[in-house]
């Protein structure tokens, strides 16, 4: 009987065990999706603010990337318009210098393919031609030049002798197959002496606007500063820097 009551003790504990673990099992099984959505939930949290944190500046220095560009360009261009500043000033002394030096070697003789350069010095064909305007004059035919022509020519007798003039034609002669001239200023009363075609360096074709100008600077005192002086002096301080910065940035390198 005891032995029968003890089995039946046993049994019932056994019962209850398994009853207890089974429902721990359960409760296990409940709770762990449970848990897993919390994990699931905690790590996508965090992968965002890590992500996040990882993009923000990502934006940044694709914000920064972004600018530097349009600042480059903006230096860019501003580089690119001083160039082109500098190398107008440049050629433009050059022009006036290599007119310049070619009228005073050559005496105002000298033409490039039949043209020549000449510079009105008198106040006698104002106001067609100012004092220090600047006149193309083409080498022409003594047959082709006519009476209202503008010719310049070398003087050899009087007043005008050894200068060379820029004067209108008034009257044309013709000896066999040469021909003669009788020229005058037009704020002139009187005419000039009688040339022969061997005289004429050319008829007038063209009077430049912008040499003129240039050549009336350059021979004002002031006028010679703020055009050519102060111009290429800036020039030759900014290359001067350009170059030092440059260097710097070298040996920084």
């Amino acid at each position: 009987m005891e032995n029968n009551e003890l089995n039946e003790k046993e049994l019932q504990e056994g019962t209850v065990n398994e009853e207890s673990v089974s429902e721990e099992i359960v409760e296990k099984e409940e709770i762990k999706p449970i848990l897993e959505e919390k994990q699931e939930e905690s790590i996508s949290s965090d992968v965002k603010e890590v992500s996040e944190v990882v993009e923000e500046p990502k934006t940044e220095e694709i914000k920064e990337e972004k600018q530097e560009p349009k600042k480059e360009n903006k230096f860019g261009f501003l580089k690119l318009l001083w160039k082109i500043i500098k190398v107008f000033i440049i050629l433009i002394g050059l022009l006036i210098l290599a007119v310049i030096i070619v009228q005073r070697v050559s005496h105002n003789k000298a033409s490039i393919a039949g043209y020549g350069i000449y510079t009105v010095v008198s106040e006698s064909m104002v106001p067609e031609y100012n004092i220090w305007d600047m006149l193309f004059a083409k080498k022409t035919d003594a047959a082709f030049i006519e009476i209202g022509d503008d010719v310049v020519y070398q003087g050899t007798e009087g007043d005008f002798a050894d200068r060379i003039v820029t004067h209108r034609v008034i009257k044309k002669t013709r000896h066999g197959n040469s021909y003669t001239f009788v020229t005058k200023g037009i704020a002139n009363d009187l005419e000039d002496p009688e040339i022969n075609e061997d005289q004429i360096y050319g008829k007038v074709v063209l009077k430049s606007t912008v040499l003129s100008l240039l050549s009336k600077a350059v021979n004002n005192e002031y006028g010679f500063y703020f055009i050519i002086f102060i111009p290429l002096v800036l020039i030759i301080s900014w290359e001067v820097i350009d170059t030092a910065n440059e260097r710097k940035k070298l040996k920084r390198n």
